[in-house]
C-alpha cells in the first residue's frame, strides 16, 4: 500500500521534471483524490484517535523533536505515540532525534489541520515556537512563529532570547 503510493509519486515526479515535486504533491493529495482517499481509508482509519490527532497537530512541522511534539500535542505521553508511529512507518527519526512525516502524508494531514481554522493553526505555531525558543533554537522558533502573523509574539521571542546580540550572532 504505502510504499507503492510513494513509489508512484516518485515515478510521476521523474516523468514530469518541469514541475517541482511540491506542486505535483499538492495535486496528488487533493481532498477527494485517489491518494487522499487511500490515506483516509487505509492508513488513518487504522490509527487510534490519539494517533490521528497527534499527526494532524504536528503536520505543519517539517521536522520536530519530542519536546516540540509534547508542546503541540499537549500530551506528556507523546513519546508513546511517537514510538507507535515509528513502528508503523508513518514517521522517520533522524540521528539527531528529530522526527518527520512523509511529505505526501503530511500534506493530507495539514489540509485537515487548516480546515480547523487559522486561529487553531496559529496557536499550534506559537506552542511550537515557544518550545523551540526554550531549546535555544531561535531561528527555527521565529520561522515557525512568523506565519502565525503575531508580530508582538515574534518580537517577544526575539527579545527574550537576547535581542539584537542574539540576532547578530545567529545571522537573523
Amino acid at each position: 500500500g504505502w510504499p507503492i503510493a510513494v513509489d508512484t509519486f516518485r515515478m510521476r515526479c521523474a516523468a514530469q521534471p518541469e514541475f517541482p515535486p511540491s506542486s505535483i504533491g499538492e495535486v496528488y493529495v487533493q481532498p477527494h483524490g485517489v491518494f487522499a482517499e487511500f490515506v483516509e481509508g487505509e492508513i488513518l482509519s487504522a490509527l487510534g484517535e490519539d494517533e490521528q490527532e497527534f499527526l494532524i497537530r504536528t503536520s505543519f512541522l517539517e521536522y520536530f523533536n519530542s519536546d516540540v511534539a509534547r508542546a503541540v500535542s499537549g500530551r506528556e505521553d507523546c513519546w508513546q505515540i511517537l514510538e507507535g508511529l515509528l513502528r508503523r512507518g508513518l514517521l522517520d527519526q533522524s540521528e539527531d532525534e528529530t522526527y518527520h512525516c512523509h511529505r505526501l502524508l503530511r500534506l493530507i494531514l495539514e489540509q485537515k489541520l487548516r480546515r480547523r481554522g487559522s486561529v487553531h493553526l496559529s496557536r499550534l505555531r506559537k506552542l511550537a515556537a515557544e518550545s523551540l525558543s526554550a531549546q535555544g533554537a531561535l531561528k527555527r522558533a521565529l520561522q515557525c512563529a512568523a506565519p502565525a502573523g503575531d508580530v508582538g509574539f515574534c518580537t517577544r521571542l526575539f527579545l527574550d532570547a537576547g535581542g539584537i546580540l542574539i540576532g547578530l550572532g545567529e545571522g537573523l
